[in-house]
């Protein structure tokens, strides 16, 4: 939520074929929801994506996505819904996962993201923990 109350509910929805992408719907200061929900992402590889409320109100979204292999992603999404261009922050060699994307606002609409980095199948194993800093445009 942002300092006046409104807010950004993210989901992870799967469609037919068991693909799954990223929705948003945005709520006023006292709950509701505004408009219609929206699509933040349709490539999601790890269904879990971390969320943050940036200093000016607006929110930031950051998201583990299959491209031709997989890609940490983040967007800004304005007050408004009106969402930003992605901005690829990693990306993997072949046999290698991003998992557990983590996002947190930081001063002057910037960001902190931290991710896993797993080699094989099972992400808890021979895995590293990666981190970028951002300033969302």
């Amino acid at each position: 939520l942002a300092a006046d109350g409104h807010g950004l509910i993210t989901w992870v929805a799967v469609r037919q074929g068991s693909s799954t992408e990223v929705r948003g719907r945005l709520l006023a200061t006292n709950g509701r929801p505004t408009g219609r929900d929206f699509l933040i992402s349709e490539r999601v590889f790890d269904r879990g994506l971390g969320v943050t409320t940036l200093g000016d109100g607006d929110f930031a979204v950051a998201t583990s996505e299959a491209s031709p292999g997989q890609a940490i992603v983040a967007r800004h999404i304005s007050a408004d819904g009106a969402i930003g261009q992605p901005l690829l922050l990693a990306d993997t060699s072949p046999g290698q996962s991003l998992v557990a994307v983590q996002i947190t606002a930081a001063e002057n609409d910037g960001a902190l993201l931290t991710w896993a980095r797993s080699l094989g199948t099972f992400p808890l194993l021979q895995s590293s923990v990666e981190a970028r800093g951002l300033k969302l445009p």
